[in-house]
Parts: structure tokens; sequence; C-alpha cells
């Protein structure tokens, strides 16, 4: 049977002869089909990068504690007025600095900078030709450097307390991460479906290939028949035309299902990434078998479905990521209501030397200098923060009534497809009956046909509901696969069911990349 052949050979050990534009593929199973699309196929092979970009707004929010080395100059030349004021100063005063700064900050909300530092300052007091042989030149002065290194710690002890706020915002850019990996999981998954459903289509395009060749073949032979009973007095010539008219409409037919059947087989091709000259048939010898599955799962269970399913389910999942990023949203709109108490201190190990001249006590030497910043904020009749908690808590009780009704939603759907499962189930199983009586009936109505007790319009009606109960036969078969499929997706139980480990095959992608 089509049906019969072609599912198999898709689905199992994959022999890929990809050399030439000869390659073909045989005794594929179900299994190898899916690892195929996941790995192989060019809209699948998108998801899976665009997975790699899930954690970008996790890394976003880990670039603040990000370490940071800064270098620089500065330079300064001030002129001043020649005037009483600025009689000890110079009419220019000279600074030039260079620094190195090293800072970060951490998760636990302490920033930390370290800083080196060489200062020279300079000025042209006593070294203008007015002030030679005054006493003013006595106040010349070779130019002062310093040096030293700079600590600086801060630390937020209320409203940021040990990073509070960066742990929430932390976390809640985490849970989106996880929610948008699982979307794209759970989107991957419904595109393997896909692909299996795109292999079931090929399949009864090839089958609706089959009954029109099989109804034109048919319908030949009994022309003939009919030309043989007409020269022996049996059968009126206008029965001939009648099925010369037939076997015509017939030829018509085959050359419509065998567009339809290309069309299919490429589409399949591209889903699974080959070459458009591979060669795809019905039968074992030359092309891919295909089997249909026909029975009802062994460990078909909707209650223990159902519960795996509310467990596993990448939806189901990422809406308690959603209600958890709800409550940490309130907690991080609750805390924007909390006073700020932020204290910093510096240590300066300021290093005066080289040409500095300071007097007989303190030529050179390090002068330390160390400053406490302590500031307190208190938020007053903040609007802003008060409607951030109120969506806060709008939001996580939005959420709930979402995840309730999504749950019963899930229920609902998998109660749904495990009928249409069994009620498929039924329909092959009575098509099957009609098929073997369809074929009985017209075995004989032809016998009879023969010795010319039965007409030929008895023929041609048994020869329709033998090809309508093929095709019939086909339909009922794939929609039972298709049932069987979507019941498997719902639960999420497909790919475990046929040995894929999604998951392990996106690490696998992230860390080839």
């Amino acid at each position: 049977m089509i049906a019969t052949s072609l599912l198999l050979s898709l689905f199992g050990g994959a022999a890929l002869y990809a050399d030439d534009a000869g390659a073909f593929l045989k005794e594929l199973t179900l299994p190898a089909l899916l690892q195929r699309v996941a790995e192989r196929g060019p809209v699948a092979r998108m998801q899976q990068l665009e997975i790699l970009k899930s954690d970008t707004a996790l890394k976003k929010e880990s670039s603040a504690y990000t370490p940071k080395i800064a270098a620089g100059y500065e330079g300064k030349d001030t002129r001043n007025p020649n005037i009483p004021a600025t009689m000890l100063q110079g009419t220019r005063a000279f600074s030039d600095t260079y620094f190195l700064s090293f800072s970060k900050q951490f998760r636990t909300g302490t920033t930390l900078e370290v800083k080196g530092y060489d200062a020279r300052v300079d000025n042209n007091l006593g070294e203008r030709p007015e002030d030679k042989g005054t006493l003013l030149e006595n106040f010349g002065s070779p130019p002062l450097h310093t040096s030293g290194i700079q600590v600086t710690l801060g630390q937020e002890l209320l409203r940021n307390y040990f990073g509070f706020q960066g742990k929430l915002n932390e976390q809640i850019a985490k849970n989106e991460s996880e929610r948008k990996r699982n979307q794209l999981e759970y989107e991957l998954a419904q595109i393997l479906v896909g692909a299996m459903n795109q292999y079931w289509q090929f399949a009864l395009a090839e089958e609706q290939k089959k009954a029109a060749e099989a109804l034109l073949q048919n319908a030949g032979q009994i022309r003939n028949l009919t030309v043989q009973k007409a020269g022996l007095g049996l059968a009126e010539y206008y029965e001939v035309s009648q099925w010369s008219a037939l076997e015509q409409t017939a030829r018509i037919d085959v050359e419509n299902t065998g567009v339809q059947r290309e069309e299919q087989r490429l589409a399949l091709l591209r889903l699974l990434d080959l070459p458009p000259e591979t060669n795809i048939t019905l039968d074992g010898k030359n092309g891919i078998p295909l089997l249909l599955s026909d029975t009802l799962p062994a460990d078909l269970n909707l209650e223990k479905d159902t519960e795996l399913a509310l467990e596993r389910r990448p939806d189901l999942r990422n809406l308690e990521l959603q209600l958890a990023s709800a409550k940490t949203a309130l907690k991080l709109a609750e805390s924007q209501l909390l006073p700020s108490l932020a204290v910093q201190g510096t240590y300066d190990s300021r290093n005066f030397g080289r040409h500095a001249a300071l007097g007989p006590d303190a030529n050179r030497g390090v002068y330390p200098e160390s400053t406490i910043r302590l500031q307190l904020e208190v938020p007053l009749w903040d609007e802003g923060a008060l409607a951030d908690r109120r969506d806060a808590n709008l939001s996580i009780q939005q959420m709930e009534i979402q995840k309730a009704d999504a749950i019963r939603q899930a229920r609902d759907e998998i109660r749904v497809a495990h009928e249409q499962l069994l009620a498929a189930h039924r329909s092959l199983s009575r098509m099957k009956d009609a098929l073997m009586h369809s074929e009985r009936m017209y075995a004989g109505i032809v016998g009879d046909y023969r010795t010319g007790r039965m007409q030929a319009e008895s023929v041609k009606s048994a020869l329709d509901a033998v090809i309508q109960a093929r095709l019939g036969m086909a339909q009922a078969r794939i929609a039972f696969n298709m049932a069987l499929a979507r019941y498997d997706l719902l639960c999420y139980r497909l790919f475990e069911k046929n040995g894929i480990d999604l998951e392990a095959a996106l690490k696998r992608h992230s860390k080839s990349d």
C-alpha cells in the first residue's frame, strides 16, 4: 500500500548519498526524519539560530558588572589679569594631569574605583621680566608635582541594599531569556510536526496518483472488453464510446495528480534539505518505502498524558516564568518607595616630590587625603513609583487568570485530541472494511460483465466505488497519523517517544557557536 510504505522510509535510519544528483534515501524511520528536519531543515535551522539569541537580555543586564579601564590626559592653561588680586598667582598658570583608572560595579551593589594619577602645576610668578630684582622674584618656584593612588568605595544601604534591585532586574532578564528559549523550542516542535504533515501530504498525493493510474488501467481494460462484446453482439458500440470518454478523463486525472505529486515531492525535499533530483517513490526498490501507523499506542493514557503535558509544555512553563517575573517586578516597584542611603569613602595617597620645594621640614613625602560621604534621599509623594507598584499588582492578577485559563484550555485540547484520535482510528477500521467490500463487489461485477449478466454502468459504479474506497483508506490512515501527531504534540511527548532530545540538540548548536 502507498500509505503503508512511504512513512517509515522517511523516518528511520537514513542513508543519504549526496555526492551526485542521483542521491536517494532508503529505510528511513520516523525518528530519523524528525532528527534530519531538526538539524538540516532550513526553517528549523533559522529557529535554532534565533534560539542562540535568546540570552541577549540577560547578557545586556550583566554588562553593568563589566570591569572598565580608563586612561586620559587633562591640560589647563589659565591667563590672569595683572592686578593686585593676582599679584601672588602670576599672570599665567599651567597644569597637566595624567591618569589611569580601573572601576567595577559588583552584584552586591558595591562600586570600586582605583585611580593612579600624576599632576604638574606651575605658574610664571617671579619669572616675568618685570619681576626681576623685585620681591616677587623670591616667590618663584619650580613646578609642583603630585602623584598618588585614589581608592573609592561606594555602597547603597537601603533602596538597593547590597545589590537587591540589580539582582531583581537580572532575575527578570533571566526569566525572559528562558521564556524566549521555550517559545522558540515550542515553535521548533511545531515545525517538526509540520514536516510530518508535509510528509503525509506527499503520501496522499502519491496515493491519488496511484488511484488515477488504476482508474485509467481499469477503464482501458473495460473498454477493450466492451469492444470484444460489441463485436459479438453482446454490447452496443455507444458503450465503447462511453468507456473511451472515461479513459480520456482518467488520463487527464493522471496528469493532474502527477503535477500535484511533484509539487509535494519538491516541498518535502526542501524540508529535508535534499537535492531536487532525489528519487522518492512509494516502493522500497528504487526509492523510499512508506509506513503509516494503523494502531493506537499501547501507552495511551489520557489522565497521565495530561498531567505530564502540564509539566512539560513550553507554553505553560512560560506562563510560570511570566508570573514569577511579575512577582519580581512587584518587589522591584516596592523597593523604589524606600529611602536611599548611600555611603562613599575615598583614600588618596598624595605623594609630593620630584621638584617641589615645600620648606625645610617637608621637602618630599606622602601626605594622604581621606574623604567620606553619606547621603540620605527620601522620596516624597512619588506618583510614578506608586503607579509601578499598582501596575505590578495588577499584572500578577492578570497572569494568575491567564495561567488558570491556559491550564484549563490545555486540558480541553488534550481531551478533544484524544477523542479525535479514537474517532480517527475507528474511521480507519471502517474504511478498511469498506475497501474490502468494494473490491469484492467490483471483482464480482466484472466477472458477471464478461458473461453479459451486468451492464457497463454497473461496472463503472463499482470501479468508482473501489477508487473512492482506496482514496478514503489513504485519507483515513493519514488523518489517523495526523491526529496521533497532534495528540503527541499537545502532550509534548512526540520527541521523547521517538528518542529525540531537542534541548540537547540546541545545546550542541550553542557550543558550536
